[in-house]
């Protein structure tokens, strides 16, 4: 069993912010990098690119030049984890912890 993780709510925010200031969003997410970690810590927690858990993803994991992210799984028999949501300079846009269960 894996968990997708939705990235709309975190990009929409962001995109409202930086985007408002005459930036477009390739230009601010074009590229983009998140990282993810086992919470609190900086190991580096495995995601993957299907439901199946059998195509892993580096990490970070890559925007395209659009700003767009492909599809990421996670495991969440691995317990929460924080995410990193950085540009393509490595500036980071957001920090935060999060929780998956089955049924997220």
């Amino acid at each position: 069993m894996s968990v997708k993780v939705n990235l709309k709510k975190v990009m929409a925010d962001i995109e409202s912010m930086f985007v408002k200031s005459g930036n477009s969003r390739e230009k601010v997410f074009g590229g983009a990098k998140i990282y993810f970690y086992r919470i609190h810590t900086n190991n580096v927690r495995s995601t993957y690119s299907d439901e199946d858990l059998s195509h892993a993803l580096p990490n970070p994991v890559i925007a395209d030049c659009n700003g767009d992210f492909p599809s990421i799984f996670v495991n969440p028999d691995d317990g929460p984890y924080t995410i990193k949501l950085a540009n393509r300079k490595d500036f980071i846009f957001l920090m935060g912890d999060y929780s998956v269960t089955n049924g997220e």
